[in-house]
């Protein structure tokens, strides 16, 4: 059974790459939510992030899919942990 815990993150990089790897936004001010999800049957973890966009993201970078993002975030328990990827070979892909 999955476990929620809602509202309780800090969200400390959170970052997209365009896929030509020029540019590099910090998007943590457009977020309204992180869903993070591991399965460990399948060896796979992904993530939904919804952006409240008034600063026109998907097309200044452009978001076209694929690009790759940047995360990094904890929650407010005492058993927490610091989830983090990268660029290198932790990395989520736009889709």
């Amino acid at each position: 059974m999955a476990e929620t815990k809602v509202g309780t993150g800090f969200i400390s990089e959170l970052n997209i790459q365009n896929n030509s790897k020029t540019l590099t936004q910090d998007i943590r001010g457009v977020v309204k939510e992180v869903a993070y999800f591991e399965n460990i049957l399948n060896h796979s973890v992904s993530a939904t992030i919804t952006l409240e966009d008034g600063t026109d993201v998907k097309n200044s970078l452009p978001i076209v899919g694929g690009e790759t993002v940047n995360l990094s975030f904890s929650d407010t328990f005492e058993d927490s942990v610091d989830v983090e990827t990268g660029y290198d070979e932790k990395k989520f892909r736009v889709y």
